[in-house]
């Protein structure tokens, strides 16, 4: 997973995100932080996949595909939210990838946006 400068912690995670993208299997809730680095938290629900080893399986592989993008000094919370039982790697790689360009892309339009 994520070591624990890179987690984002319940306490941590503001009430109303600035950004909130979706993709068919992913939302994406964003917002900035105050450090230099991104932190991430990644929800799957018990409703999504009722075995833990599964679940785990996911967040595994979201942090490995993670783990390739530059920093955006963003907390970046991903909730799964697919009924499919096995979801392909690929499909995953694709709709995170998809989720985080569009954020790229927002933020270099206007980097001032959300700024505290």
């Amino acid at each position: 997973m994520f070591s624990k400068k890179l987690r984002l912690s319940i306490k941590n995670t503001p009430r109303r995100p600035e950004e909130i993208l979706n993709a068919p299997h992913i939302t994406l809730k964003t917002s900035r932080n105050q450090v230099n680095h991104n932190r991430f938290g990644v929800i799957v629900s018990a409703k999504v996949e009722p075995k833990a080893v599964l679940r785990h399986r996911l967040k595994r592989r979201l942090a490995a595909i993670l783990s390739g993008w530059p920093s955006l000094g963003a907390d970046l919370l991903f909730i799964l939210r697919t009924q499919e039982k096995n979801l392909p790697r690929a499909t995953l790689k694709k709709e995170t990838d998809a989720l985080l360009r569009r954020l790229l892309q927002k933020r270099r339009a206007d980097p001032a946006a959300g700024a505290a």
